[in-house]
């Protein structure tokens, strides 16, 4: 039985609906995420944005929506 899970958010809301049943899978989710965002930022020259990204763990899937 699963006990809990793992989500990420950004600024305190779910940056996605997809749930992690693991911490590491969560992780490369969002170290792919990050890199993409600065990838973004480095080629269109635009001003990065100030966001805090997390990843929490939830009891309840739906906790933090």
């Amino acid at each position: 039985m699963i006990k809990s899970i793992y989500a990420i958010l950004k600024n305190g809301r779910r940056f996605e609906d997809i749930n992690y049943l693991e911490k590491e899978s969560a992780q490369a989710r969002l170290n792919s995420i990050i890199s993409g965002r600065k990838s973004f930022y480095n080629k269109t020259g635009a001003r990065e944005e100030r966001l805090k990204f997390e990843i929490v763990e939830l009891t309840k899937p739906n906790k933090a929506w």
